[in-house]
């Protein structure tokens, strides 16, 4: 049981296992050599999931498919690093985008909430174990099967499961809108600078 709850929600919490209530989906082995900066997909790779609460698309290689299938993504998909910075979790942002390979989606079925379990996800907690778990010589490796192990507490009540998502959304909100400004500050600091100290 956590040390702190909302009030009016009293039921138990239970331990799961990631794969209990959600499913994995690993990306296509996309071909360089087929990247086209007019393309209309994206390629989203492991350096796009940078760990905040959206992927970085301001990066990356384009690709024109005409049937992404299952590797086709869309806003607020749950993406995970499967190699070198393991662990970290982003959402996906509106550009239209395909999933590379060593990046995976993960869905939840109705019992949980979608949020709740992104939330999970990004605690350091979520991170630190996928990379106790990594395997590689020159590079840390995890897989589906890993993420999927991984076992967390959750509130059986899902009413409790949204409230705690929601009021961790609204945090991560705030947060991204002090870092634009900061990032806007040290802009306008920059550009200050380099007009008095010619």
């Amino acid at each position: 049981m956590p040390r702190f709850r909302f009030t009016n929600f009293e039921d138990k919490w239970e331990l799961r296992k990631l794969g209990d209530n959600s499913t994995i989906v690993g990306g296509n082995a996309w071909k360089s050599s087929e990247y086209d900066p007019n393309g209309n997909y994206l390629v989203i790779t492991i350096s796009n999931v940078t760990g905040n609460r959206y992927i970085d698309d301001l990066k990356g290689n384009y690709i024109n498919v005409e049937d992404p299938c299952s590797f086709s993504l869309i806003p607020n998909d749950i993406l995970i690093s499967l190699t070198g910075n393991v662990g970290r979790v982003s959402r996906m942002t509106s550009v239209a985008g395909v999933l590379n390979q060593r990046v995976a989606k993960i869905s939840q079925n109705d019992e949980v909430d979608d949020e709740f379990i992104f939330q999970i996800l990004s605690n350091h907690h979520f991170e630190l174990s996928m990379r106790n778990l990594s395997q590689g010589a020159a590079q840390a490796n995890i897989s589906n099967v890993d993420v999927l192990s991984y076992s967390y507490s959750i509130p059986q009540n899902i009413k409790e499961q949204e409230k705690i998502g929601s009021f961790f959304k609204q945090l991560d909100v705030a947060i991204a809108l002090h870092h634009s400004k900061l990032d806007d500050m040290k802009s306008i600091k920059k550009a200050l600078l380099q007009k008095i100290f010619i």
